[in-house]
């Protein structure tokens, strides 16, 4: 389980990619919604990046070049390709878990899933980018170009 600080949190408002979300050429979120989005301190990104996205992620992008069915993961026990966000079954108390999404090595937030499930495209753009609860249970990676599958691995039990 990864835990975050109240001091972990940088200013939403001034997040790199707040635009996304309060533009009215792209999105605007209901204030509360918006609200729920905690953009981390680019430190923290940067730790986070380091420690899931270098490995994690890049195992699951393994997955998605790997034309082997065999191939097998150093982290998951289990992989599947996906086309929508929607495909992905949470049981209640994961649906109100909090999310951690690194889009780049400094930047990251945490988010509630239903906010995922809810405004999927407007998180992902054309990022490559790496989603997981704060539980570690499991993974999704998603790469920038929209004609690949959305990788999502069930972790190895812990």
């Amino acid at each position: 389980m990864i835990y975050f600080n109240p001091t972990d949190y940088g200013d939403l408002d001034t997040f790199k990619l707040s635009w996304r979300w309060t533009n009215p050429k792209y999105t605007v979120l209901p204030e509360d919604e918006y609200r729920a989005i905690r953009p981390l301190r680019p430190h923290i990104a940067e730790q986070l990046y380091a420690r899931y996205y270098v490995s994690e992620a890049t195992d699951l992008w393994r997955c998605l070049w790997s034309r082997d069915p065999t191939y097998k993961t150093n982290f998951f026990s289990e992989v599947e390709r996906i086309i929508t966000i929607d495909q992905i079954k949470m049981s209640e108390d994961e649906y109100e878990t909090d999310i951690v999404i690194i889009w780049d090595p400094d930047v990251a937030a945490v988010v509630p899933w239903k906010m995922i499930q809810k405004y999927w495209d407007d998180f992902w753009y054309d990022d490559d980018l790496y989603v997981f609860p704060t539980s570690q249970r499991w993974g999704l990676f998603r790469y920038h170009e929209d004609s690949e599958p959305i990788i999502f691995g069930k972790k190895m039990s812990m």
